[in-house]
């Protein structure tokens, strides 16, 4: 998936921009309650099982836009969240994670739907900086 990591290495830059946008101009996009943070963070996850389920998407920038603009508007939309929760903080962590260079291809998939189970069992392969990512979800969910 080496590609979507350069698109997303791309659009980091345009959904930084978004954000100034969505938050002074369409505050009633941004999340207020749980279930609307959590609509959006299924949605993103969504978004990206499909895209890696679309066999057309490789070197096809015209068949990943669809799912980068829904990844990206979730997105947006968790960090510009008026709703401060334990929750919307540890998915904002996952979502900073999955902007980094990941330490395989199974932790990038893993980080990007946030499986914390999945992420857990396999802590000790974890590079230094996702051990620390992760010691904050756990953290933050109240986990040992």
């Amino acid at each position: 998936m080496d590609t979507t990591m350069t698109r997303r290495a791309a659009l980091t830059g345009a959904a930084s921009a978004s954000i100034i946008i969505a938050a002074g101009g369409a505050a009633a996009m941004i999340p207020t309650t749980r279930d609307e943070v959590e609509r959006h963070w299924q949605d993103r996850c969504a978004a990206y099982r499909e895209l890696e389920a679309d066999e057309r998407f490789l070197d096809n920038d015209a068949v990943q836009e669809p799912y980068w603009r829904r990844i990206d508007a979730a997105e947006i939309a968790i960090l510009a969240s008026t709703f401060r929760t334990r929750r919307t903080a540890e998915l904002q962590l996952w979502i900073g994670w999955s902007h980094y260079e990941p330490s395989s291809s199974t932790v990038e998939k893993l980080v990007t739907q946030g499986d914390y189970a999945a992420l857990a069992r396999m802590r000790a392969a974890l590079d230094w900086n996702e051990k620390m990512l992760f010691a904050a979800i756990t953290t933050l969910r109240g986990e040992a």
